[in-house]
């Protein structure tokens, strides 16, 4: 029998509890964990306990595949009798470390360490841009991806699922490497890398960053990592060098016949829905913020915050679209706009009102009869 068993991802307290039974305590997969975040049990608190389990059964036993999160275990335990006092193995997961630096590189770069000649004590290498259609590139990303993926250090944990996959991919692995930079740096990699700095306007055919080995046993790491920093720093670079060509642009038009001084505003990102992953919004949204300030792109409010210290990196309005016009109906499209000005206009603020759902003319008559009381008592534009 079974003392307690869980199968919830709730807060659990138990506190000065005495259990006898084949299995006093079992912790099981929660069954709604696929639309409750993966989760089985988070927050379980566990003290002062007394449990007595059957010879061959465990005191406190997690099932296989149980994810916990946030587990506590203290106070004055006695876990008596019993095979084990905690057992907990996982034998199914089959998830890869997804910052394992030793895989993030080209399947050939794995086989270069047998490449160089005898007595080669550093390599250094560095990033430009060689051209294109623009003269300058604005320099971004670098910052991100360090914190991202260089500041975990490396494991023995990490070389042995890197050997595994390598290995069965058909390529040699240099263990002996990884282990040196495990046992003589803490599995911190002896590396420098220097850079221009972040958001920098930099002329094509010029140095943006560089990298070399700091220990001249580790010559081969330096090329090793240079898949990760191409990918780091390419495509936020050409997003930030795209942005300023195009704010560029617009601020000419702004100095003659505009106000120049609305500039950060004139360019809104609405492109996380058109692109590969939640991350290449983050990266792709925040290179755009090096330009401007207007974004609908949350994820690159998160990654400046999480990775640059911006606090608050770009701002948004209230917005309609099509489907929140058309819910009223055709015949009710007045009182779609008119609800989102009770709603969302306030003194000196700012809406955004999609107005071409059905006829837009239609609409621009509506906003300049009907609707133009309303507009002036909000105060908003």
């Amino acid at each position: 029998c079974v003392g307690i068993q869980s199968y919830g991802k709730h807060m659990v307290l138990i506190k000065d509890a005495t259990i006898t039974a084949d299995t006093p305590i079992e912790i099981s997969e929660n069954p709604h964990k696929l639309t409750e975040g993966n989760i089985d049990s988070d927050h379980y608190h566990f003290s002062d306990l007394y449990l007595t389990a059957a010879a061959t059964n465990n005191c406190l036993h997690f099932d296989d595949s149980v994810n916990v999160t946030n587990f506590t275990l203290d106070g004055k335990e006695a876990f008596t009798t019993g095979k084990c006092a905690v057992y907990w193995v996982d034998t199914s997961s089959t998830t890869t470390t997804s910052n394992n630096i030793i895989l993030n590189t080209d399947s050939y770069k794995v086989s270069m360490f047998k490449q160089y000649p005898v007595g080669i004590t550093g390599v250094y290498s560095y990033i430009e841009s060689r051209g294109g259609k623009f003269d300058e590139t604005v320099f971004f990303g670098l910052q991100a991806f360090i914190k991202e993926y260089l500041t975990t250090p490396v494991t023995m944990d990490m070389i042995d699922e890197a050997e595994a996959i390598i290995s069965a991919h058909g390529e040699p692995f240099n263990r002996e490497g990884w282990e040196y930079i495990v046992r003589e740096h803490g599995g911190k990699l002896p590396v420098i890398i220097k850079a221009a700095p972040e958001g920098s306007v930099i002329p094509v055919k010029n140095i943006l960053a560089s990298i070399m080995n700091t220990d001249p046993k580790c010559y081969w790491l330096t090329s090793f990592l240079e898949t990760a920093l191409l990918r780091a720093v390419w495509y936020p670079t050409t997003v930030a060098t795209n942005s300023r060509e195009i704010k560029k642009v617009i601020l000419d038009a702004l100095e003659r016949t505009g106000t120049p001084a609305d500039i950060a505003f004139k360019l809104h990102d609405f492109g996380a829905r058109g692109v590969s992953s939640l991350e290449s919004a983050g990266i792709g949204g925040a290179a755009h913020l090096v330009n401007f300030q207007g974004t609908d792109t949350v994820e690159a409010l998160l990654f400046a915050r999480r990775y640059y210290d911006a606090d608050m990196a770009g701002f948004s309005i209230p917005a309609m679209e099509h489907s929140t016009v058309t819910s009223w109906g055709r015949e009710n499209e007045v009182d779609s706009y008119r609800n989102m000005l009770k709603q969302n206009a306030k003194p000196d603020g700012l809406v955004a009102c999609v107005s071409d759902s059905y006829d837009i003319f239609n609409a621009c008559h509506l906003w300049g009869t009907e609707l133009r009381e309303d507009v002036l008592d909000s105060g908003a534009t």
